[in-house]
């Protein structure tokens, strides 16, 4: 795990939870998993406060524990995945909302918020109880909220350690040294299969919305219009298969006769033979608009074309992208510091002398993604940080502006206190556009 992995979901739990709350998870972080005796000694903090502190990041999903039957101490983890998903909140929300109107955005809110309630709870802090029910069922139904089993809590790999115990104790003293090995790979694909479906499927239709909306938006702005709207018919049609874009990236054949009678003013033309550049090509725009806009175009040309055509030296790509050779070679070791070109030495003699060796210039889309994602978490975390920052400089503004009398009478603050809320309303606004613009490029990188 990067310092950046650690970072980020820091930031993310103090600015959710608070420092007390961060300071575990923290632990369980960087030392993995531990027992409360252990978690009391890394933070210094009493048993109450760890005890009450892994109690709320139980119930928000994030921390996991087991509990060994024959010692009877619990151990406790922390799932990172489930602290970055945080990131994409706003943006969960804004979906339900277009899908589902206010009531769906007030279901999701006080889900979010509490990490998991019953029916009966979440409708005494709603007044319309039957609108507020029918939307829940309706969001139930096409599973955007799922069921919360205590088993769901206890960790991923004591679940399968559990269940490997079961099927070797059926074997008894038949047991065989590959059979030990059989069983663990064929609870491995279970585990691909049942557990992550069951699961995560909540979050997994989230971001299949959000993933469709993109692709629709790729098509639109690359095409037409109309080729955009036969996208949304034909990702209908496959809405479940794409409840995983990484996974499925590759959907299966359709007729034209699926889409004839709903768009019948389009002339369709089926070809079989681009699959799966969807993804590739939502990726590929979003690296090279980042490169146009912190090292200019020429960068960007420059990149696209190593990442089309392969491996070039200075003289060559210079000639292909049109730009002098000094130019090329500034934005290439610009792009060489940044981390998405790299050189590679092809040796002329076999004393391997530099002097007498050809570089050629490339690009890996790979490591050009997670380089991308490392600058969005470095992105994120400083936001964070400034938000952080701002709201102290004015935390006894904010305390007083939130005094009951003031609230009833803003006449008790005076002018420079009130422009100056206003304009801390106006920094924050900006920060919290700023992080869905974050999140929505990170969905992109990772979930496809």
């Amino acid at each position: 795990m990067t310092s950046l992995e650690i970072s980020l979901p820091q930031e993310i739990i103090s600015d959710h939870f608070g420092p007390i709350v961060e300071k575990v998870c923290t632990a369980l972080i960087s030392k993995g998993r531990l027992l409360i005796s252990q978690i009391v000694n890394l933070t210094k903090l009493t048993r109450r406060q760890v005890e009450e502190s892994l109690f709320i990041l139980i119930q928000q999903n994030i921390v996991k524990y087991a509990e060994k039957p024959r010692t009877q101490l619990n151990y406790y983890s922390v799932d990172v995945n489930e602290v970055l998903m945080r990131i994409h909140f706003p943006l969960f929300i804004l979906t339900i909302k277009d899908i589902f109107g206010v009531d769906g955005e007030e279901i999701a809110k006080l889900l979010l918020l509490h990490g998991r309630l019953s029916l009966t709870t979440l409708l005494t802090y709603v007044e319309d109880k039957d609108s507020v029910k029918n939307t829940f069922c309706s969001m139930v139904a096409t599973g955007f909220i799922i069921a919360v089993r205590p088993e769901d809590s206890v960790s991923m790999i004591d679940k399968l350690l559990a269940e490997e115990d079961v099927e070797v104790s059926k074997l008894g003293a038949s047991l065989k040294a590959n059979d030990v090995s059989r069983i663990r790979v064929s609870l491995a694909v279970r585990a691909e299969t049942e557990y992550d479906i069951n699961v995560a499927t909540g979050m997994s239709v989230y971001n299949s919305i959000n993933d469709i909306d993109s692709v629709i938006s790729l098509v639109r702005e690359r095409l037409t219009p109309s080729a955009a709207e036969l996208m949304k018919e034909i990702l209908k049609i496959y809405t479940e298969e794409f409840n995983d874009c990484k996974r499925n990236s590759v959907a299966g054949p359709f007729s034209s006769a699926q889409l004839s009678y709903k768009i019948t003013d389009i002339k369709l033309k089926i070809d079989y033979s681009k699959g799966g550049e969807i993804n590739n090509y939502m990726k590929i725009d979003l690296i090279g608009n980042t490169i146009k806009e912190k090292y200019g175009s020429n960068s960007m040309r420059l990149w696209k074309i190593l990442l089309d055509k392969g491996k070039f030296d200075e003289k060559q790509i210079a000639k292909v992208a049109l730009v002098s050779h000094v130019e090329a070679r500034k934005c290439l070791f610009e792009l060489l510091n940044a981390g998405y070109t790299y050189l590679q030495e092809i040796p002329k003699t076999i004393d391997r002398n530099t002097m007498r060796s050809t570089f050629l210039w490339y690009t890996d889309m790979t490591k050009a993604e997670e380089q991308l994602v490392s600058e969005c978490y470095k992105v994120l975390i400083n936001l964070k940080k400034r938000r952080k920052i701002e709201i102290e400089k004015l935390s006894k503004l904010i305390e007083k502006s939130e005094r009951d009398d003031v609230k009833k009478d803003k006449n008790l603050l005076s002018e420079a206190e009130i422009y100056a809320l206003e304009e801390l309303k106006k920094i924050l606004n900006r920060i919290d556009i700023s992080e869905i613009g974050i999140g929505k490029m990170l969905l992109i990188l990772k979930e496809f």
